[in-house]
């Protein structure tokens, strides 16, 4: 999957991202209480602009009936601003490793393109056999 976000704010601040899972057999308060958090990244704005935010993980699969996503701030700002938050599932084949696969030219399947900036205009692609 993937967690999207922009995130402001008027002085430094450290941003992590936790996903929290439901078992399958799990009443909902306890899980909210006592289930584990899994890290899915540490993320640092030093500037005062909108920052983009992205984060990749696998989520979880078997044995969970749900989860949420947590966002935990370390900052002195009072004004922090968070905006477009959307999460991304993505249609591909489990794997148990705990960052997602990256492009690889002998699978069958292909799962998303991803890119490693902000891309402003049109973007234009050649699929070839």
């Amino acid at each position: 999957m993937s967690l999207t976000l922009r995130v402001k704010s008027s002085k430094p601040l450290t941003l992590k991202l936790y996903w929290q899972g439901r078992k399958t057999r799990q009443k909902l308060f306890d899980a909210l209480e006592s289930s584990e958090k899994h890290l899915i990244g540490t993320f640092s704005n030093t500037s005062d602009d909108w920052q983009d935010i992205v984060a990749e993980f696998n989520s979880p699969r078997i044995g969970y009936r749900s989860f949420r996503i947590l966002v935990e701030l370390d900052s002195k700002a009072q004004d922090v601003l968070l905006d477009d938050v959307s999460l991304i599932e993505w249609q591909t084949a489990y794997t148990n490793k705990s960052l997602p696969p990256r492009l690889n030219t002998q699978a069958k399947q292909s799962s998303f393109i991803g890119f490693d900036r902000a891309v402003n205009g049109k973007v234009g692609f050649k699929i070839e056999y």
